[in-house]
């Protein structure tokens, strides 16, 4: 007769796969980029989130004026750095795209956070009439002991727009 013998841990997670990610840091690039080619559409708040060099290149480089070259080349994708870039359109030459939520991970588990196209100039002061694209890109640092995510959710809001809710996917 054989026996069999069964153990049966309680309570003993894979904690690496469960633990949700942790943001270690979030720096703003002092060089806003604008792409110089529309992307899926015109005038609709976009983004990319972007996880290695490779995908920096191609999407914040390449085809881009001003190009952030020493802010993409510091960063560390085996450090856990990922690079967030958002493009919105202001309707006068004075706006500027600012963070409003400071970037987190929710409940869930998932990066958030949120940006709104804001004018840069007093009311009274006069604006160039043109439709204007504005952006923002931001590194942030991800603990590398954790799960890094695979996707960033950003919600943009625009004066006088409905809201954008955009579902970033990671692109390597």
């Amino acid at each position: 007769m054989s026996a069999v013998a069964t153990t049966t841990l309680v309570g003993c997670m894979d904690n690496e796969r469960t633990r949700p990610p942790a943001i270690q840091s979030v720096t703003r690039s002092d060089i806003a980029p604008t792409r110089r080619v529309p992307a899926e559409s015109e005038l609709q708040p976009w983004g990319r989130f972007l996880g290695s060099a490779s995908a920096a290149q191609e999407a914040l480089l390449d085809d881009v004026d001003p190009a952030p070259i020493e802010f993409v080349e510091t960063t560390d994708f085996e450090a856990g750095d990922r690079l967030l870039f958002v493009q919105a359109y202001g309707r006068q030459t004075c706006y500027r795209l600012e963070v409003v939520d400071s970037p987190r991970i929710t409940r869930t588990g998932r990066p958030v956070t949120g940006v709104a196209v804001q004018r840069t100039e007093p009311p009274e002061v006069a604006c160039g009439d043109a439709i204007t694209p504005v952006s923002i890109l931001l590194r942030v640092t991800f603990d590398v002991d954790r799960p890094l995510p695979d996707q960033f959710d950003v919600r943009v809001d625009r004066p006088e727009a409905p809201t954008t809710e955009l579902s970033l996917a990671v692109r390597v």
